[in-house]
């Protein structure tokens, strides 16, 4: 199962190069994107390249366009990524509001390496 590419989305580079790195070290592809756009873009030249990505790890307070926004564009357009979305304030609404847009997984901030490949498998693990 860790052969699988994740497409990670954090506007805080610091954060972004942490996960990466936890996430390499357990066998995953990782492609990068510091914003909603940006993953967007990433997506796209993915497809045209045959590349898949498996599953996206979003965090949701982003400069510009958000997680919550990224996921809303991401299921409209039928995109059949899994989700997976890292919050600080995971509000009930929120957390809700996102399970019912076709979020696979939330994760809660403050979280550890293991906590966090814990919860990519279970997504990944996910028909």
């Amino acid at each position: 199962m860790d052969d699988k590419t994740i497409l990670l989305v954090d506007d805080e580079l610091r954060v972004r190069f942490t996960l990466a790195l936890i996430l390499k070290h357990h066998g995953f592809q990782v492609l990068e994107a510091e914003s909603g756009v940006e993953a967007l873009r990433v997506l796209a030249e993915g497809a045209e390249h045959a590349q898949s990505v498996d599953l996206v790890l979003t965090d949701i307070m982003m400069l510009g366009m958000d997680g919550l926004e990224l996921v809303r564009i991401l299921k409209q357009s039928g995109n059949p990524v899994k989700l997976l979305v890292m919050t600080g304030y995971g509000d009930r609404e929120t957390v809700s509001r996102l399970m019912a847009m076709g979020v696979r997984g939330v994760i809660h901030k403050p979280f550890d390496g293991e906590q966090l490949i814990a919860a990519i498998r279970s997504v990944l693990a996910e028909c």
